[in-house]
């Protein structure tokens, strides 16, 4: 049992994480961003870019890690059903 707590407070834990993520960074519209940048200083540009490339990058390992997460919290309630329900 202690599992399935563990389980759903890393996932309850990684989900408010991982939104907060995307609420902190969801506005840095990219585009936009590196247009403003580049032509209040143009040698941050160079900068810029690879910074926002990373956070973009990041972004979507979290996503993808949020979907995993969904799955292996899904299937640890699936086995705990299987376990504890008798008659299967």
């Amino acid at each position: 049992m202690e599992e399935i707590n563990a389980t759903f407070f890393h996932f309850i834990f990684m989900q408010t994480a991982i939104l907060f993520y995307a609420f902190l960074f969801g506005g840095l519209k990219i585009d936009g961003f590196s247009r403003y940048v580049a032509k209040v200083a143009p040698i941050y540009e160079i900068l810029v870019w690879p910074i926002c490339s990373i956070l973009s990058a990041a972004g979507m390992i979290l996503l993808v890690y949020a979907v995993s997460l969904v799955v292996g919290a899904a299937l640890t309630v699936y086995r705990l059903a299987l376990i504890t329900d008798p008659e299967d």
